[in-house]
């Protein structure tokens, strides 16, 4: 990690202190969204959900235009970092790809990279090695 990198992920202090709003949490003093909340407290807690969201996945992809396939649900947006570097890691096969980050980004997309054994640069940047590239 080099300086101009957070020292966490994200969320919480910085160099600046505590700051008025993190929107790096699902932390909402407005409390959850009613309609969200009925459909929680409605739900059927007695079977495990279908792990590969397929209900989900086929009416997202009708609502969006798109094949289910094309649908990758995630817990949050870390998760899904972490879930689409390591696959593009896995179709690298142990090269040594790169992954192009923003000038401003998460520091999730260059841990998730290096933890996958990926190299990071910055955009714009062009390079045969460059394997993901996230905007």
């Amino acid at each position: 990690m080099n300086e101009s990198e957070p020292s966490s992920p994200h969320g919480g202090p910085d160099a600046l202190g505590v700051p008025a709003h993190d929107f790096s949490t699902n932390a909402n003093a407005c409390g959850p969204c009613p309609e969200a909340l009925e459909q929680v407290r409605a739900a059927d807690v007695s079977r495990y959900p279908d792990p590969a969201y397929t209900a989900l996945r086929a009416r997202l992809a009708a609502w969006h235009g798109v094949e289910p396939a094309r649908i990758v649900p995630a817990a949050s947006a870390s998760e899904f970092i972490r879930r689409i570097t390591a696959w593009v890691a896995q179709a690298d096969r142990g090269g040594h790809g790169e992954v192009a980050l923003p000038s401003m980004a998460y520091a999730d997309y260059a841990a998730a990279a290096r933890a996958c054994g990926l190299g990071v640069v910055h955009a714009p940047h062009r390079h045969n090695n460059l394997r993901l590239a996230w905007c």
